[in-house]
Order: structure tokens, then sequence, then C-alpha cells
């Protein structure tokens, strides 16, 4: 009887302890960051890059600033190689809402922001009016919209508007792919739109040299 008292003592001192708190989060520290953005931005895929830093993004140990850090570059490269003005606008909104429209990054995210949308109403009444390009339709439409249009023959797509998509996942190699990309003395590719779309993350810039 003793003992099995002793046992319950025991468990009920085990319970009422409870589980050992977590060890805080050690915030990453500013060169280890620096590092972590410079292995990101090693491509010339600016696709891979933005995917990459969306990874980074994925930490737990990022201070509100170094996430910033990270947004403003992944919408620098919406906003200009990357044609996605919707999504560049909602990005430069999310460092501003981190980091305030007064921190040296809320300010120049304020000024890009509003240049992105200038950009984007002259975009919109092209596509509006019929005389958008493809690459405009990426700017101001969903791109699930677009390339389902592109696929239909419903927008005329160059060359490198194809190969923007094939380094997005959005365009893969086939053999009666109606674009060709890349140099005809290096590295040709025709491609169409992709069955299923593959993540940027694995794809490198095509070689011209």
């Amino acid at each position: 009887m003793k003992k099995s008292l002793t046992i319950a003592a025991i468990l009920l001192a085990a319970c009422a302890s409870g589980p050992e708190p977590a060890p805080p989060v050690v915030m990453m520290d500013a060169a280890s960051f620096n590092a972590a953005m410079a292995e990101a931005r090693a491509t010339r895929n600016q696709f891979q890059e933005v995917a990459r830093l969306e990874r980074l993004l994925e930490k737990d140990n990022l201070t509100d600033e170094q996430r910033a850090s990270v947004l403003f570059s992944i919408a620098s490269n919406q906003g200009t190689v990357i044609p996605n003005r919707v999504a560049a606008i909602e990005t430069y909104d999310k460092v501003i809402a981190l980091v305030g429209a007064e921190h040296r990054l809320g300010v120049l995210a304020t000024d890009n922001k509003a240049y992105a949308q200038t950009q984007l109403g002259y975009i919109r009444g092209r596509v509006e009016s019929g005389t958008g390009s493809f690459e405009d339709a990426l700017s101001a439409l969903p791109w699930d919209e677009v390339i389902e249009r592109a696929k239909n023959g419903r927008i005329g797509v160059t060359s490198m508007e194809a190969e923007k998509m094939y380094l997005a996942g959005r365009f893969c190699e086939s053999e009666s792919g109606r674009w060709t990309i890349g140099a005809s003395n290096v590295e040709n590719k025709r491609v169409d739109v992709c069955d299923t779309p593959r993540d940027p993350i694995n794809i490198e810039a095509l070689q011209f040299n």
C-alpha cells in the first residue's frame, strides 16, 4: 500500500510540474543573415532567387527588420524582372506593416509601392484595351488565367517571355513545344505550358556562353 502511495505521489508531482519550457529562440545574427541573403541571391534566375528568399522567410529566428529586408528583396524582383506588379504591391505592404512607414525599409517600400501602382495603372490600361503583351497580362492578372490563355492560343507569347515562364517553372520542355528559348549555339529548348508547374527553386538559368 505504501509503495502504491509513493508511486502515485511521484506521478502527481510529474503532472504538476508539466513539460519543460522550450528553449528561447536565438535570433539570427547579422553575419549569418547576410550570408543567407548572399546565398539566396547567388543565381541568375530571379524566380529561383525569390523561391530561395521565400524559403528563408520560413525560418523562425529572423528579426522583424531581417524579415522586412527579405520581403523587400522579393518585392523588388516582383516589380521588375518578374512581371507581377500586383504581388509586388502586396509584398511592399508587408514590409511597411512589419517595420513601419518611418523605417528606412518602410520609406523605400512606400516609394516603390507608389511607383509600382503607377506602372500597374498604365499596364491595366493596355490590357483592358487589348494592346497589352503577355508580360503585361502577367503583371495585372492572375497568372493561372494568363497562362491558360497562352495554352489556348488566345494571347501571343514571345520567346523572351517564354524563357521567363520556363525559369518560373510554368513552361516545360516539349518536343512539340510552340516556343523556342535559349541560344541556338549553346542551349536551345522547345517549350510549352507545363501540365504541372515546377518549383523554380530547382531551375537554373540557361547558359548562353
